[in-house]
């Protein structure tokens, strides 16, 4: 398949005329055959765990129907060797529902022993992508290449805050609540509300809603904050915030409507719409709903 993309569709039908350096690794080398012989530059028969030291550098490195074999230990052990190995990222393809399966006409190796999900891969940059494939479907992820040394230093650059202009005085604080529906994520929002407000900080509630009179807070949680805004769904958060010292985005498109704003921004990260969307859509004329 890597040959019908990078070469064939370029004129390049011979071998001698390719100029992409292909090689791949399979576990069982009963699985030997003239094909790998013709396709690959290098084959390698063996764990692949066994040679993570002596391969190259690759621009990229594709691991396709490959992690549900290995424990999660040894997946997340396998990806992060492999990462140092790739000059752009790793693809990565494994099923949503991996069949039960044990070794297969004597390759242990066959056996399915994970099942992967996207909140698996929260410790590295990655983007995702569902293809449905009858009742199943293959989870692709793009595992990219990553510094990760300065990721303290840019968050600050980012919020952009000086404490020290602050810790001799209360806050005003506000609170962008992403909804009013009952979920773990909303609990911790209104705890960490709760307990900022018995410091002595003001505490501002702001919530898109589609009327002025709206309750702000849900109804299954006793709290009081110092002000509750209702933002019309056609209006900026960000045209509401001035009062604030500082302000909490409980979801993650609430930044964009404050990205230019001079109050800093601290993003409560708990996962995003594009993790959980099919949970609850939060927006208004969406073909998706959920009920608390």
């Amino acid at each position: 398949m890597i040959r019908e993309v990078l070469e064939i569709p370029y004129g390049r039908y011979d071998k001698s005329q390719w100029i992409c350096r292909v090689d791949g690794v399979e576990a069982f080398k009963g699985y030997k055959n003239p094909i790998h012989e013709y396709v690959y530059d290098n084959i390698y028969y063996t764990d692949v765990m066994h040679i993570l030291d002596e391969l190259p550098n690759y621009d990229i490195i594709l691991l396709i129907d490959v992690l549900e074999h290995f424990t999660k230990d040894e997946g997340y052990s396998l990806i992060r060797s492999l990462i140092k190995r790739a000059n752009k990222s790793i693809i990565i393809s494994t099923p949503l529902y991996p069949d039960k399966q044990k070794d297969y006409n004597g390759n242990y190796y066959e056996e399915h022993k994970s099942r992967w999900f996207i909140t698996d891969f929260i410790e590295f940059d990655y983007s995702y992508k569902y293809i449905p494939i009858g009742n199943n479907g293959a989870q692709i992820f793009n595992i990219f290449k990553s510094d990760n040394k300065n990721s303290d230093k840019i968050l600050t650059q980012s919020i952009n805050l000086k404490m020290s202009n602050y810790d001799k005085r209360n806050l005003t604080i506000g609170y962008f609540l992403p909804h009013k529906n009952l979920t773990g994520g909303m609990k911790m929002l209104l705890e960490n509300m709760k307990s900022m407000k018995k410091r002595g900080h003001k505490i501002y509630a702001f919530l898109k809603s589609g009327t002025k009179e709206e309750e702000v807070l849900p109804s299954w949680y006793s709290m009081e904050v110092d002000k509750e805004v209702n933002v019309p769904f056609e209006e900026s958060l960000g045209s509401y915030i001035n009062d604030c010292d500082i302000v909490i985005a409980g979801w993650i498109s609430q930044l964009e409507e404050v990205k230019n704003c001079q109050v800093p921004v601290v993003y409560w990260e708990q996962g995003s719409e594009w993790l959980f969307g099919d949970y609850n859509d939060l927006f208004p004329n969406s073909d998706v709903t959920a009920g608390v």
